[in-house]
């Protein structure tokens, strides 16, 4: 990366969660978690937006991130591990995490780690279909859903190969602000009340699942995107770094917005997108 982007208008501010099974994990986060269902319309394919809608998540309080459900044909790998097969791990903030965790595990939500403390609070690992990873968190300086329906997804994770190299492309390429880091983590903040961006060591190189174009980022079982007020600026910019560029500005008639698609140092997709 030779020179620093401007990126005062790029925000974290979109998670999409890719399935090949679409009406099974459908079922698991609107029926099992319980997460609100906030858009669904079967012509439009296997798509749903979870926890809000588009015009909620653009005209209300900034709340973290939009949400939204992806049916691909891609193949799913038989073992998944956050950092191993899975590069980003969203989370979902609760009030009352101990109790959250016991609703689930009557409803047969499968844990794969005990509760366990970070310096900005708890969370614990859960398993969604096809093996994807989350976390459930509670943190006091964070927003947090009452409950499920009202879900709050405010952070996602990176397991990383290397976090210098991370760090760099997230605080100069993507226009984060650094809020806090050790040796092996680093975490990085937006404006008050927007998503996190948490990165830690450990990881490896995030694969391309078959069955989707290189230039999709459904490809992978969770991707991130980030909004900005011009497009075409934050795509020339992009190009002059050293950011390699999947899937050039290309504008979608079908749902109005313009976007280009780019790979973090670790191989994970991310949309750079306008509305």
């Amino acid at each position: 990366m030779t020179s620093k982007l401007k990126t005062h208008d790029l925000r974290l501010d979109f998670l999409g969660v890719s399935v090949a099974h679409f009406q099974k994990s459908r079922k698991f986060y609107t029926e099992t978690l319980g997460i609100e269902e906030a858009s669904f319309y079967p012509e439009w394919g296997d798509w749903a937006g979870l926890g809000r809608t588009w015009q909620q998540h653009h005209k209300g309080k900034v709340r973290g991130l939009m949400l939204e459900l992806f049916g691909s044909p891609r193949v799913t790998p038989g073992k998944r591990k956050w950092g191993h097969g899975q590069g980003v791990r969203p989370s979902i903030q609760v009030a009352e995490l101990r109790k959250t965790v016991a609703r689930l595990r009557r409803r047969g939500v499968e844990f794969s780690t005990k509760i366990q403390r970070a310096s900005w609070g708890e969370y614990i690992e859960f398993i969604a279909p096809e093996q994807i990873r989350w976390t459930l968190a509670y943190s006091a300086d964070y927003p947090s859903g009452q409950d499920l329906y009202d879900a709050c997804f405010g952070w996602v994770e990176l397991r990383v190969r290397d976090i210098n190299i991370a760090r760099r492309f997230y605080l100069e390429g993507m226009g984060m602000r650094l809020k806090q880091e050790t040796a092996n983590q680093v975490i990085l903040g937006q404006a008050r009340g927007e998503a996190l961006l948490m990165l830690e060591a450990g990881g490896g190189q995030s694969p391309q699942d078959a069955g989707w174009p290189i230039y999709s980022g459904w490809g992978q079982p969770v991707w991130i995107s980030f909004s900005t007020r011009d497009i075409k600026s934050a795509a020339a910019r992009l190009k002059r770094l050293e950011v390699k560029v999947i899937q050039g500005l290309k504008h979608h008639p079908d749902w109005g917005g313009s976007d280009i698609n780019i790979m973090d140092p670790d191989g994970n997709r991310i949309q750079v997108v306008q509305y």
